[in-house]
């Protein structure tokens, strides 16, 4: 049921920045989809071009919109 909540909550923010942490990483870069089990994330590091970052809904613990930068 989280789960659900969670992704039709970030499909109303695609392209927006975002920080998702898992247990063991920090994800940080600009929404661009989310399905029923992955959300993924273009980085947005500063180190040229990026890989998109596909993350299980199921690993999510926190999900932040950073405001200003």
């Amino acid at each position: 049921m989280f789960e659900e909540l969670l992704t039709e909550e970030l499909a109303t923010r695609i392209g927006t920045r975002v920080e998702i942490t898992t247990s063991i990483n920090l994800f940080s870069g600009i929404l661009i989809r989310v399905t029923a089990d992955f959300i993924v994330v273009l980085p947005d590091d500063g180190y040229g071009t990026s890989n998109q970052q596909n993350i299980s809904v199921n690993a999510i613990n926190y999900v932040r919109f950073p405001v200003g930068a």
